[in-house]
């Protein structure tokens, strides 16, 4: 933590160690905030609602770890309840389908091409990286997102 600055990006994913004690994601979140680090978090379950608590500046998850983590079928029911206080934004992906996000209270929906896929595997991580780079040139919203789900789309495409 101490070398991170204003303006750094830090970021939580993937599945977390048990055993932190409750609020200690929250504590972290807050100290890194109050440094003016970005903090996106793509997790689900404990962490992800501590993160939500916490109003993390990103929110990002497949959808099967949205329903888990809020107990709600469907992205429209699950977005809502993964907006913390602060929270930038929300960005679910949807496999085949592409992704929805809610960002400042704008809903987003990119529907991805379709391809044969090879293998998903890291495709949720190249979204989350995208995520990062369009926001760090500041391009629109709509272009990041365009952008995202045709990286991801890329990243699980079957050569032919």
């Amino acid at each position: 933590m101490r070398n991170l600055k204003s303006g750094d990006w830090w970021v939580v994913a993937g599945s977390s160690a048990r055993g932190w004690p409750r609020g200690w994601w929250k504590k972290l979140i807050g100290d890194l905030q109050k440094k003016g680090v970005t903090v996106l978090v793509d997790s689900r379950g404990a962490l992800m609602r501590e993160a939500v608590a916490a109003g993390a500046d990103w929110i990002k998850c497949n959808l099967a770890e949205a329903e888990e983590t809020t107990g709600l079928k469907g992205v429209e029911r699950c977005i809502p309840n993964l907006t913390g206080n602060g929270t930038t934004g929300v960005v679910v992906t949807l496999g085949k389908d592409g992704l929805a996000a809610e960002v400042n209270g704008t809903p987003f929906f990119i529907p991805a091409r379709k391809v044969r896929v090879r293998d998903a595997t890291g495709s949720g991580d190249v979204v989350t990286a995208a995520l990062i780079y369009g926001e760090i040139l500041n391009w629109p919203m709509e272009q990041t997102f365009k952008q995202a789900v045709e990286d991801g789309t890329l990243h699980v495409k079957a050569t032919t």
